[in-house]
């Protein structure tokens, strides 16, 4: 497997919200077969979100909220250096999976897992456990994110700016907080960072979770960041609830990121979806979106 197919496998874990928590697909089935899981992008806000096995965790983990959050707020101090804020916690197959938003900077959206004995119906929070490199991924994007402030913020501005005349929206806050879970993310926009973009980051930051941005403009400039392992990811929704996918927004877009000379090292994609949210998976409707991404995303270096 290539590098990059290794990198996007860890975007699409995040981006799906971490719905591979459990071996088996959601259930996509209800008991009637007019329902539609598609709500209009700018009304959700994550309610509707489910994972595999939810409806059996999820009334344990509503009795357990205040534990839950403790153990989980305890555990990102403990082994990561990091305070955190828990947002939402959804019941999976055999746990609770809690969305959190760091506290300060480096800024930065995750999520970790406490397991749920369900026969017993207890929480299990001497297990609670990080996944597939997330939080480590999201760490550092939010390093990157961090020294690199006025330049995403600038890139992030501009589509604030456009957005109204494209006729595109991102997605609510409240949906970013409480489902996404996209490492440094906005709106617009969210990033993974894998490991072999710059080795020895997150043990930096465990030795120095202190560091000023300028301390880790430092660092990075010492020490060359790998474009192939940094992806910065546009994600729009077109803002009328009827509006297909408009070409003339994603060549706006991308023609912002080529022509620009000041954005972070990495690799661009762009995605323009309808205007609909699945409120079941937090993603947009695959078969209503263009895009421009692997292999023609937009390399910075």
């Amino acid at each position: 497997m290539t590098i990059h197919k290794q990198l996007i496998g860890l975007s699409l874990l995040v981006l799906v919200g971490c719905q591979s928590i459990s071996e088996t697909p959601v259930d996509q089935s209800t008991s009637t077969d007019t329902f539609d899981p598609f709500v209009s992008v700018q009304d959700y806000t994550g309610e509707g979100y489910t994972l595999d096995g939810g409806k059996e965790t999820q009334p344990i983990a509503d009795e357990n909220l205040k534990k839950i959050e403790e153990t989980v707020k305890r555990f990102f101090v403990e082994e990561y250096k990091t305070e955190v804020i828990v947002h939402n916690v959804v019941g999976a197959l055999n746990a609770a999976t809690v969305f959190v938003e760091s506290v300060g900077e480096p800024h930065f959206y995750t999520y970790a897992v406490v397991p749920i004995d369900v026969e017993h119906l207890k929480v299990q929070s001497e297990e609670v456990y990080s996944q597939n490199d997330t939080v480590e991924n999201a760490i550092r994007t939010g390093i990157y994110g961090m020294a690199y402030d006025k330049e995403f913020t600038e890139l992030n501005d501009f589509i604030q700016e456009v957005a109204p005349e494209l006729g595109v929206a991102g997605i609510t806050e409240e949906a970013l907080a409480n489902v996404k879970g996209n490492g440094y993310s906005t709106s617009f926009m969210y990033t993974s960072m894998g490991d072999f973009a710059l080795e020895g980051l997150n043990e930096k930051y465990l030795e120095n979770p202190s560091f000023k941005a300028s301390e880790w403009i430092s660092f990075l400039e010492e020490n060359k960041v790998n474009s192939e392992g940094v992806l910065i990811t546009i994600q729009l929704f077109m803002e009328d609830e009827t509006a297909k996918p408009n070409e003339d927004a994603l060549e706006s877009i991308v023609t912002y990121i080529e022509q620009s000379d000041d954005l972070p090292v990495g690799l661009y994609s762009v995605y323009i979806n309808d205007n609909k949210i699945n409120k079941r998976t937090a993603n947009g409707n695959d078969e209503h979106q263009i895009k421009r991404a692997h292999p023609y995303d937009i390399r910075k270096e």
